[in-house]
């Protein structure tokens, strides 16, 4: 028996003890670099296996390939036609976690999870993946190799990547966020109705992990700090100096260990693991009786450049936990098409303090705040954020307009300087029931004009 089919057989036994977690997202900003190398990986995750319980709710448990990882190394890895539930299917639920070889939960301590993103694509049947230079931005750097349909989808203007519709992901705090969509709502997926012929929906996989065994300054280093990454002279588009993000962690990147000649960084050397991700799905076959509903992402920044850096408080010089360093920042926002508000939850990086999400008269859609760990298991990791609050108006209470400007509030704590955080408010919205004689699905909508 391989090591893939052990851990499968692992996990098989194990399904009881599997969580929900995550949030309803997709991070644009992985798609966003000018330089960023991408290698599209033929996927050979595996479905675990497919439970149905009595009122027809299925839970598919699904196993990403194999990632081979070691002290301060860096994985952002990029997998062709992820495996997902097939079919015309309303999602209910979906969460993810990173597993070793046994199926043991990691904790971000040991593997800091950056973000993982599973995204639709209509693609045609038997494709073969091509040679793009979708993410060259006009410059002749180099060629990726990406689907057929992310270049179709490619366009040009302030952001290119408009049309990367749908799909989940989330970061760090992927354990402890609720993700629970309520009866009679759900995400479609797999509408024929929006797949022409001779094409098929398919998913691409992506998994960006940082291990922090033995390195210098695990929270540093989770933050993608250049200077821990050995980049000195990264400069933004607009001319500034690149502190720290996305862009200076990238894949087979790594981070600066403890000196070799100290025995604790020397006993990292070449530790070697396998680690995987393992993604639940919950979900019902489709019915007229299911309310689709719209995702629509809300940046407290420019949507293609949604990492900000937060510098530390002028009035502590110490580094140390003050309650006036706080570092606030705002954006209004449209949404494109109104209706009711069904789910609400932000993502913060650490030192986040909590995003607040504003009707245009100035009430309060949703509060979203972070939950911080404080031992050492999985999913209560000391000194990380493990986990945002979600809202969950009751069904027709919180109406948006077509085109109401929204209001996206984030606040850190800047008693320290932290880089490439981000202030991100993720809403479902299912049409006015006035306005819907019959229920019809929907494709998932990611917009911010």
């Amino acid at each position: 028996m391989d090591r893939k089919t052990s851990l499968q057989v692992h996990l098989v036994r194990n399904m009881a003890g599997c969580g929900r977690s995550g949030i309803l997202t997709v991070i644009l900003f992985l798609l966003s670099s000018s330089n960023m190398g991408i290698m599209l990986i033929s996927s050979d995750a595996a479905e675990v296996s497919t439970t149905s319980d009595p009122s027809g709710l299925k839970t598919s448990v699904f196993l990403s390939p194999e990632i081979v990882m070691e002290p301060g190394s860096v994985a952002n890895k990029f997998f062709d036609k992820a495996d997902f539930p097939k079919g015309h299917i309303a999602v209910k639920d979906f969460s993810a976690e990173m597993v070793d070889e046994s199926g043991a939960s990691i904790p971000l301590h040991q593997l800091y999870v950056h973000h993982y993103l599973l995204i639709p694509c209509k693609q045609k049947k038997n494709y073969n993946t091509v040679i793009s230079d979708l993410f060259t931005a006009g410059k002749q750097e180099k060629h990726h190799r990406l689907p057929e349909c992310f270049t179709r989808a490619a366009k040009p203007g302030r952001c290119r990547y408009d049309n990367f519709l749908g799909g989940y992901g989330i970061g760090a705090e992927l354990r402890r966020t609720p993700t629970r969509i309520p009866d009679p709502y759900g995400r479609v997926a797999g509408n024929p109705a929006e797949i022409m012929p001779g094409y098929e929906e398919t998913w691409m996989l992506n998994v960006h992990v940082i291990d922090t065994r033995g390195v210098e300054d695990p929270v540093g280093c989770a933050e993608c700090r250049c200077d821990l990454y050995n980049i000195t002279d990264k400069i933004t588009d607009d001319g500034r100096f690149y502190v720290g993000g996305y862009f200076c962690c990238e894949d087979e990147w790594r981070c600066r260990l403890i000196k070799n000649d100290d025995d604790q960084g020397a006993k990292w050397n070449h530790t070697r693991t396998s680690v995987y991700m393992k993604y639940t799905v919950k979900w019902v076959d489709w019915s007229p009786s299911v309310a689709p509903l719209r995702k629509y992402t809300l940046y407290v920044t420019d949507r293609c450049k949604v990492e900000y850096d937060v510098g530390p408080c002028k009035n502590n010089n110490a580094g140390e936990d003050d309650d006036d360093c706080t570092h606030t920042r705002r954006a209004t926002v449209p949404v494109p098409k109104g209706g009711h508000v069904i789910y609400a939850a932000a993502h913060q990086h650490v030192g986040g303090m909590g995003m607040t999400l504003h009707k245009q008269d100035g009430r309060a859609i949703c509060k979203s705040m972070p939950s911080y760990g404080r031992g050492t298991a999985p999913g209560d990791e000391a000194g990380y954020l493990v986990g945002m609050s979600a809202c969950y108006p009751e069904p027709g209470s919180v109406a948006v307009s077509d085109g109401e400007m929204l209001t996206v509030e984030s606040n850190y704590s800047s008693a320290r300087l932290h880089t490439g955080v981000m202030g991100v408010f993720y809403i479902l919205v299912a049409d006015h029931p006035e306005t819907t004689t019959t229920v019809q699905p929907t494709q998932h909508s990611l917009m911010m004009e």
